[in-house]
């Protein structure tokens, strides 16, 4: 999915046009017959600026483990934000609370349906937020307890 949604966000320039381009994605998705969408929650930036590297590769590592897992599409933030999709939306002035409102527009779309949650998701303010959500949209939240 990772390839697909690149292809979608190649000439995004903010997270309007970004969350646009994923509902677009997820509705050609739908209408090829795909009608359950995962998504991979986890934390990032939680544990401080110097460990978002380790923390964005623990996340690619749970991604990638739910996709060979599941029966479902599955994506996470790692498959959408390349550096220059970020260098792109940066330069618009972009705050937390427009990525914040950005996933909710995304996450609320009603084509995603289960939401995974990896371990400490707790601790992040944004997969806090995202549980929320899952659970007004009532997804499929599935609890992830083992590290990778």
């Amino acid at each position: 999915m990772k390839e697909t949604i690149n292809n979608k966000t190649k000439i995004v320039k903010n997270l309007d046009e970004l969350a646009e381009a994923m509902i677009g994605l997820f509705i050609e998705m739908y209408n090829r017959g795909t009608t359950e969408i995962g998504y991979v929650s986890g934390i990032i930036t939680s544990e401080g600026l110097e460990n978002m590297p380790k923390n964005i590769a623990r996340l690619e590592r749970f991604t990638d483990l739910i996709k060979r897992q599941s029966k479902i599409s599955v994506f996470s933030p790692t498959d959408i934000f390349s550096d220059d999709l970020f260098a792109r939306i940066d330069a618009t002035g972009a705050k937390n609370t427009d990525y914040e409102l950005f996933w909710r527009r995304t996450l609320s779309s009603g084509y995603v349906t289960h939401m995974f949650m990896t371990p400490r998701w707790e601790i992040s303010h944004g997969s806090r937020d995202e549980h929320e959500i899952a659970k007004k949209q009532n997804m499929k939240i599935v609890y992830i307890t083992d590290e990778v």
